[in-house]
């Protein structure tokens, strides 16, 4: 693999890496205060959310706030969550899950890192957790986004008509799938270590 290569891999390694992350830095850095969602609870559950920060003062670090408030907004109904599903913050997921319960996410998040299951299998089972888990309209929104990615995928591939490209394509492919494999099976300190890493080498790489 060339010099090139080499580099294409590595850069696409770091934009996997921070991209899983993703969703986990923007819940971290939240601002602090009772979130704006408030007034869409009743009265009972809004005074519960704003005693939580009644002793928050600005400048002070609110990791426990939050901690409290994560722990609260679990703990209601699922018809109450779908309420203030979006309030405060944006929903950064796909919009088939939006305002679905952390239970369904959750069973999404284990069906797309099981390993045990072949590639070109996964379609079909998530097909299957959607109409066991959707309602209709939001069934019709994971159909749709299925729908997308499968015509983004063939348009990507038909324009590598080279053999070479192709299987070069499918190269990468495999590389990506087994990086992902091991980024799944590692501790989240050596995650943040092989951030760290692939960044450093990319910015001293196009900043040097």
């Amino acid at each position: 693999m060339n010099r090139t290569a080499v580099g294409l891999v590595g850069l696409l390694a770091f934009l996997a890496l921070a991209s899983a992350d993703k969703n986990k830095k923007s819940s971290e850095e939240e601002v602090c205060g009772v979130p704006s969602y408030v007034d869409k609870l009743p009265t009972d559950k809004q005074e519960e959310l704003r005693e939580i920060w009644s002793s928050f003062t600005d400048g002070d670090s609110c990791e426990d706030e939050r901690e409290q408030t994560k722990k609260f907004l679990e703990a209601l109904p699922d018809k109450l969550k779908k309420q203030v599903q979006g309030q405060g913050k944006r929903w950064r997921g796909p919009k088939f899950l939006e305002g679905a319960s952390d239970e369904v996410r959750q069973q999404f998040r284990d069906l797309w890192h099981d390993r045990s299951i072949k590639k070109e299998d996964k379609p079909q089972k998530f097909l299957e957790l959607a109409e066991k888990t959707l309602d209709s309209e939001h069934l019709a929104l994971f159909k749709k986004s299925e729908k997308e990615r499968e015509a983004r995928r063939k348009a990507f591939q038909s324009k590598a008509r080279a053999p070479q490209a192709k299987a070069a394509y499918d190269k990468l492919e495999k590389l990506r799938e087994e990086r992902m494999k091991i980024y799944d099976e590692i501790p989240e300190s050596a995650r943040k270590e092989l951030r760290s890493l692939f960044w450093g080498r990319w910015h001293r790489r196009h900043h040097d």
